[in-house]
């Protein structure tokens, strides 16, 4: 699903200009399985993630190619920050401001998902399951460090004065992995861990890139013979302690060196039935503005940035904090012009494992509430959708960049909710 250059990438509003390389290619992989309740569709798709206009439909053409519910099919965003803009999405550049979907990238992206299911199914056979969980540490760390008792400072790269002035907060270093086998033949293998795919940010920030998933992808699917998957975790605070550099490579190579060290440790699955679970929400979107008419007050910060000196990429210069904040406030009501947001928590169990499907970017705090609740939980973030992150209220009255109005969706009291209902799918799939 690599697209034509040139092209808009997402996953940094203060980019000002097209892609002007590939750097490696963008993958849409899909496994079949069947289940009581019919045939599970998983697509791990190289994105940043695709909201609610692009993924409802495209599930839509999933569960029709596949003969299933829409429920059914999960489409898991890598969260690349170097993949095409394939949803609606908002520039701090004033001369881009809100952003349409690529529509060659789009139609690049539709193809290759329906393509790659086309493909599943006609492969589908009895194989058996074999999983895998282990710690891989060092990798990643927590940008959101305490700064006092009740603050938060977020930092994208991992500050070097850290073990004097601040202290670095928990993640979830766990690697899953499940390969599919049939005799002494690999025919798919997922893997599912948290850790941001925003390694190129220095040398490559106008190159497409599926980032460290590449190489961690192509080192698995050499070596095992298959496919390779990848499902992201609770990476919404989770990101490389490399990024610069060689890293791409390093943390990529390195994730799949931990799996190939410890393959002896794969365990077969007796008797795998796969199990599944939806459950339907909905709540407010929200509120970022509080006038009587968005479009003319956005169109006059838009215009002030425009014609003052102000540099737009500061979010404390004048006039910019205004100017993004109705940026979020547009964007939010194009996506959601009801002023609400449906979505599901949908899970699937595949041997003693829970995979929780959730269109959010969540962060380490969700993630370790419902594994200590249940250890069989597995996060994949950015899945079915794509709704900004989901802090909880500490979090949020922490600070932080994560708990922004603009950069989450929903109200304080949501985060709660999901997890509730997150642990409703867990608890009726678990065995």
């Amino acid at each position: 699903m690599t697209p034509n250059l040139p092209v808009m990438l997402a996953g940094y509003a203060d980019r000002d200009r097209p892609a002007d390389s590939v750097r490696d290619p963008l993958l849409a992989a899909a496994v079949s399985i069947g289940s009581d309740a019919g045939r599970v569709v998983i697509v791990s798709i190289d994105c940043l993630g695709l909201d609610v206009t692009v993924a409802a439909p495209l599930r839509a053409r999933v569960a029709k190619i596949a003969g299933t519910s829409a429920d059914l099919v999960h489409l898991c965003a890598s969260h690349t920050h170097f993949g095409p803009i394939l949803s609606r999405s908002r520039s701090y550049d004033p001369r881009l401001a809100v952003q349409p979907p690529e529509e060659d990238a789009l139609r690049i992206l539709v193809g290759a998902v329906s393509q790659a299911v086309e493909n599943a199914i006609a492969d589908e056979r009895e194989s058996s399951l074999e999983t895998l969980t282990l710690r891989a540490a060092g990798f990643a760390f927590n940008r959101r460090f305490a700064a006092g008792a009740d603050a938060t400072e977020t930092h994208f790269l991992f500050p070097e004065d850290a073990g004097d002035r601040l202290s670095e907060r928990p993640i979830d270093e766990r690697v899953t992995v499940l390969r599919f086998r049939r005799g002494n033949r690999f025919v798919a293998t997922l893997v599912n861990l948290a850790c941001h795919p925003v390694c190129g940010a220095d040398d490559a920030r106008y190159a497409v890139s599926a980032d460290w998933v590449h190489a961690m992808r192509s080192t698995l699917s050499a070596e095992f013979g298959c496919p390779t998957l990848f499902l992201q975790g609770a990476a919404g605070d989770v990101v490389p302690m490399a990024r610069l550099g060689r890293s791409r490579e390093l943390v990529g190579h390195g994730y799949a060196s931990v799996i190939l060290l410890n393959r002896r440790r794969f365990r077969a699955v007796a008797n795998p039935v796969a199990r599944c679970a939806t459950r339907h929400l909905t709540f407010p979107v929200v509120s970022m503005y509080d006038g009587t008419d968005l479009d003319a007050d956005f169109d006059a910060a838009r215009q002030e940035i425009l014609a003052s000196a102000a540099d737009w990429r500061d979010g404390s210069a004048p006039g910019v904090a205004r100017y993004r904040s109705l940026l979020a406030a547009r964007l939010f009501r194009d996506l959601c012009p009801d002023g609400t947001l449906g979505f599901s928590v949908s899970g699937v169990g595949l041997g003693p494992l829970v995979f929780v499907f959730l269109p959010f970017e969540i962060l380490t705090s969700f993630g370790t509430a419902l594994a200590e609740r249940y250890p069989e939980a597995r996060i994949v973030s950015c899945a079915d959708g794509y709704d900004g992150y989901l802090p909880d209220r500490t979090e949020i009255a922490a600070g932080g960049y994560e708990g922004e109005a603009g950069s989450r969706h929903l109200a304080v009291d949501a985060r709660d909710a999901v997890l509730e209902a997150a642990s409703g799918v867990v608890e009726s799939l678990v065995l």
